[in-house]
This record gives C-alpha cells, structure tokens and sequence, in this order.
C-alpha cells in the first residue's frame, strides 16, 4: 500500500484540518466543523454582560450611534493547570522518507538508507517530529527514530500536534498526548477542535440520536457545561454557540471567550469576521438585514442602513461596496464614520477583489457605462458596453497607459468534438482579443487570441509585443502559457517539439524535439513523452530523465526531494540519487525495452516471435488489450491491466516514452526486414 502524503487518516464523520505541532499548550489545531443540531438558548450567567437587543425597526438610532471599538477587550483568561505533557519528540536535520520493502513500508534517509524498518502497513509522511503508521487495522505514532509513541491500537488518530484525539474500534473517541497518555478519557463520539487548550468534546445523549457539546479544559473540566447547544471554537478567537432567536425555529449565536465568558448575543445568521485582522464582520440581524459589527458585537454600520453589503475588495482596508436605493457605491467605515468613497450609482459591480487578477482595479456598471476604479475610488476608464469584459490589467511601466480585453464574436470555427459515442465537426463560436489602452485606442487585436505574460499577445501561431517595442520573436506554436509563477518564462508547444521562452526577449532558451507536451512553474520545466514525465532546470539540463510516469517536487522535513513513480511503484530520492532506482524494473519479460535504446544489430539476433512479443509487450505496459492469442500470457501476470491508462485495440505510439518509441521503431524495422 503506497505512503498517504500530506493526507489525515479517517476520521469520526469529519476530520480536523492538519496543523503543526508547536511546544507547551499554545498550538493552532483545525478548523471548525459544523453539525447538524436541534439548538436552545441559555440564560447568561450573573457575571456575563448581558445580551444585546435584537435589532428591530425601532433600534435603528440606538444601533446608528454604535462607532468603531477602539480595542478589542478581551477578559484575560486564568493560567490552565500544568498537564502531564510528555517530552517532544526528538529533531533531526535529515530527512524521513517512506520507503516500500516488497510490500512493507518503513523510512528512509534522503541518501536512500534505512531510517525506520520497513514493517508497517501504512505509514505518512513526517510532521513535527511524528509520524502515523498503520499495522493491520491499528494505527500509532512513531518519532523519527522509529520509537513508538503512541501505541499501535487504534482506529485513527488525530493531528500531530501536543494534544489530539483517538478513536479506538469500539468508535470511542478521547484526547490523548502524543506520548499516549489518555488526558480526558470520554468517550466521546468526536472531538471537533483542539485550541488554545480548550477541547470541543461531543457526546451521545438520551435518546442515542441527540448530542450533547461542551467546551473542556485539557483537566477535563467544562468551560461551557454539556448542552445541546452547537459549539463552534473558531479560529478568530471566538467561541461560538448556537441560540434560538426571538421566533420559533430561528438560530442566534451566543459568542464567548475561551473560558465560556459572553462577550454578546447576536440574534440573526452566524457573523462572519472577514475583515482587517478578523476585528470586523458581515453580518444580519433577526430580520435578515445587513450589518458590520466589531469583536464586541457593536454595530459599524447599523443593520439596515444599506440593502446590501458585500465582501471588501480589500480584506484589509476599511472598504465595502454596499447597495443604497437600489444602486452600489464603494464606502469607507475608518475612523467609526462612513464616508462616500464612488456615489451610488451603479447597477453592478463586479466580485474580483482589489488585491486579486484585477491588478489593483476593479468595475462598476451604470446604464450602458462600464466605469474601471482603483483601490482609492479614482476613476481609470470609461467606455460603453459592447461586449462582456472578461479581464483588466495594467500595462509594463515603460509602456504606459491601461490594457483592458474583450471576448467580442467574430465568426466560426471548425472543431472536432465528440458526443461520447462518435466524434463529429462542428462549428463553434470564436473570439476577437481587442487590447485598449486607457482613452479606448486599440493597440493590438487577434482572433482567438491570449495574453502570455505581462506584455506578449499570442495569436495565430505566433507571438506579438502589446507595446509594439520589441521585434516579433521567430517560431510557430500551438500553444503558448507562462509560468506558474514566473512572469519571464513560457512554456511553448510545438508539431515537432516543445520550447522554453523568455518573456523578455519572447526568444527560446532552449528547445526539445522529443517532448510533446509539458509545463513550467517559478523553479523547474517538465516535459511529457507519451505518458512519461520528467525535469530540466530553465536552462535544459536534466534534473530528472523521461522515464517515470509521475514527478512531483516535495519538501519533507526541510529536504527538497523528488517523489518518483515508476510502473506503479513511488519511491523519493534527492537530486543526487535521483537515477537509483532501487533494484525496480519495468514489468514484463523485457524490460529492456524501457530501460535503454535497443542496437539494431542486437535486435536482428532475435526472432520474428520474440520481436512481436517485444513489440505488443511496450504497448500492454500503458492498457492496450493484447490479440487473443497472446491474452492468457499476460493475464498470468500480475502487472497486466489493460485500460489502467488508456483502453485502446490498436498499438498507439504517442502513448510510449522517448526510449520505447525509439525501440518501437527499430523493431517494427526488424520485423520488416523478417518478413
């Protein structure tokens, strides 16, 4: 069974998100999970602040005079008892790989020599000095000297962190360290959260299909005492727990701190706390009218001042587009008062933020006006709506002025397609790019056209500089896409080859003949053969050969690796191990065949049977169905699946590698000259 990367075993209904284990009782764990929950109010205790009235039409003034908290005050929660901890596990520098032994799986060093033996059935990655294995059904904890932690006997086990959950096969749930020890036994039927010391536990009550929560110390003494009221331990620092509204079925929230103090009652759907450091919030009252609120439950702008509130541009300025009298304009709530930032007088506005692949612009439309804004509400550019805007941006500096393109129609186009039983032709729509600058001048335009990088238009085969200042750079492409990343670099793919290009120049920096297809990101170019991958630097040096069906750049325990599949076998190496394969070979009877470039002179001492057999054999690796009579031969094997990668009758070249295609080649050549 192949290593879980990065991937939480499972867990009692829904799983925490994975964390990072940090010393002593301060540790983030994971995010709130939501349940299903019958919910009832309960009466705030003597030294709680009393809750706030629900807004109504008669609350308005009291809620419109409501300014922006200067602080968030927060009670100082008392000192948590000392705990058994356990001591953390022991650092090393060097790496832990999971490594497979004839179907057992154990550790290996980055230089590829045992670090844990290979006798678990599972096992995944390290984090923070722990790692979970799997023998049989039994899941423990191991440190990077293969000491167990926590013993092999559970169902699952939460995060790695200093306190987590287990859950053991009778589907008991506690919380236990990562030395073992049980710190609250339960049993509960989840653990929700573990944060800020604090523990949302979750248990079965009378009749077994209702729940009871609370909100525990890690001493196991309750904070908020068991109730059916839902908990959620958010990550904004806030407790909340579901209340019912003023109506019958409705749901308020009843936020407190950690140690179960109220801070305030909000009646209407949960707040969400977005914005500026999560001191601020959207929200809506009993009556489904919009609000911003701070930390104290006090109202920025008070619910019902405007119909609609929508998500800052910006998360971490003081902007809102809000709607008034049917129209939008852009606020700003600084300083506890709420300035016009664009007048209302827009239909629509658009969802990119600010801070996205607006580029620091975003859109507003009125009548037939498309009007462009920037963060600070200046107006960048007004034109008339002709065509749907699909994006916006800014052109290099030394270009000036600002690019905006549109998807206009202009024709058809011939395509093939397929209806999943037969492929046909059809005509199907195709796009005029039209590049503008900020007075509505057209600089370059392009059917079916792509922008590539900050400055480049590719269209029809070739690329072309917005700003018309550098010389049209040679090569004819199907397809060009610049780098996760990295805006200087593109992947180009041409009918004979693919090409790494410089952005800044739009010149190759190299070039391949035996590549078909690929990619780049900020650090590295893969080239994919057939259904074999590999990786070259930007300037084409081989960091890893063509030969392998997968390739994936993995960091583990601050060790840059190379996660390798090879016929279905994964294994990690370093760059300087990357060629040992571990004794693996391609499957088959002649393995060879993937391994290395065949001589024809070696070729011409072998039959005309044993070449056929070479021949179908490259084929069956990648799900060909072999002829009949060559079937039972291969289903003896254990490696044979055909369709596993493709399902296909006829021998299909393009699938092979670069070494098999050039064997392919040769022995077709033999088998001609055979016959």
């Amino acid at each position: 069974m192949k290593p879980r990367d990065r991937r939480p075993i499972a867990t009692p209904r829904r799983r925490p998100d994975a964390a990072q284990a940090i010393a002593g009782l301060a540790f983030v764990c994971a995010s709130s999970i939501a349940w299903a929950c019958a919910p009832r109010s309960a009466p705030p205790s003597a030294h709680q602040p009393q809750p706030a009235a629900a807004p109504s039409p008669d609350t308005h003034g009291e809620l419109a005079s409501l300014k922006l908290a200067e602080e968030d005050a927060v009670a100082t929660p008392e000192a948590d008892p000392p705990l058994p901890f356990c001591a953390p596990p022991p650092a090393t520098a060097e790496a832990r790989i999971p490594m497979d032994v004839a179907g057992k799986w154990g550790f290996a060093r980055g230089d590829g020599t045992t670090a844990i033996e290979a006798r678990y059935d599972e096992v995944e990655t390290f984090s923070g000095g722990l790692a979970r294995v799997r023998v049989g059904r039994d899941w423990g904890m191991v440190d990077v000297d293969g000491e167990v932690r926590v013993p092999l006997t559970y169902a699952a086990i939460g995060e790695r962190t200093p306190v987590t959950w287990a859950r053991d096969h009778d589907r008991d749930v506690a919380v236990i360290d990562t030395c073992g020890q049980v710190l609250i036994p339960g049993p509960f039927i989840e653990v929700a959260s573990v944060r800020d010391a604090r523990v949302v536990a979750i248990r079965r009550a009378e009749p077994p299909i209702h729940r009871e929560y609370a909100l525990l110390d890690l001493a196991g003494t309750p904070r908020i005492p068991w109730g059916p009221e839902k908990i959620f331990h958010k990550y904004d620092g806030l407790v909340r727990v579901a209340t019912e509204g003023p109506r019958s079925g409705d749901r308020g929230w009843r936020l407190t701190d950690r140690d179960g103090v109220e801070r305030f009652v909000w009646p209407g759907p949960d707040p969400f706390f977005c914005c500026q450091g999560y001191t601020v919030g959207l929200a809506k009252d009993d009556y489904n009218r919009e609000c911003l609120i701070d930390r104290s439950g006090a109202a920025i702008i008070e619910c019902g001042a405007y119909a609609d509130l929508y998500s800052p541009p910006d998360p971490d300025r003081p902007r809102l587009w809000a709607r008034k009298g049917g129209f939008w304009g852009l606020i700003d709530f600084s300083e506890g008062t709420i300035k016009t930032v664009v007048p209302h007088t827009f239909s629509k506005v658009n969802d990119a933020r600010f801070d996205g692949a607006a580029k620091g612009m975003t859109w507003a439309t009125a009548d037939k006006e498309r009007v462009l804004f920037d963060i600070d509400g200046v107006e960048r550019a007004r034109e008339q709506i002709d065509s749907p805007l699909l994006e916006f941006g800014e052109l290099p500096a030394d270009c000036g002025g600002l690019v905006r393109w549109e998807n206009v129609e202009a024709g058809e186009r011939p395509e093939r397609m397929s209806d999943g039983i037969d492929t046909f032709t059809a005509m199907v729509p195709y796009s005029e790019l039209r590049l503008l600058d900020d007075q509505g001048k057209v600089r370059r335009k392009a059917v079916d056209g792509a922008i590539v990088g900050d400055r480049w238009l590719f269209a029809r085969g070739r690329l072309r500089d917005v700003c018309g200042e550098l010389p049209a750079p040679r090569g004819r492409w199907r397809k060009v896409s610049a780098c996760t990343d990295n805006p200087t670099k593109a992947f180009a793919i041409a009918e004979d080859g693919v090409a790494l290009l410089d952005l800044t120049t739009g010149a190759p920096i190299f070039t391949s003949k035996e590549a078909r297809a690929g990619g780049c990101d900020d650090r590295s170019v893969l080239l994919r053969t057939g259904r074999t991958v590999g990786l070259t630097d930007f300037q084409g040096r081989v960091l890893v050969p063509q030969r392998f069906h997968d390739v994936d750049e993995v960091t583990i325990d601050g060790v840059e690796l190379y996660k390798l599949d090879y016929f279905g076998a994964e294994f990690y190496r370093d760059a300087a191990h990357v060629d040992d394969l571990g004794g693996r070979r391609p499957p088959g009877e002649f393995p060879e065949t993937a391994e290395r470039e065949i001589p024809p002179a070696e070729l011409r001492k072998r039959d005309r049977a044993t070449l056929e057999r070479m021949l179908i054999e490259m084929h069956a690796r990648y799900g060909y169905r072999v002829p009949d009579e060559h079937l039972e031969r291969f289903e003896a094997t254990d490696w044979y699946k055909p369709g596993e990668y493709d399902d296909y009758d006829d021998p299909q070249p393009e699938l092979l590698g670069p070494i098999e295609r050039i064997n392919a080649a040769r022995i077709e050549a033999a088998l001609r000259r055979a016959r």
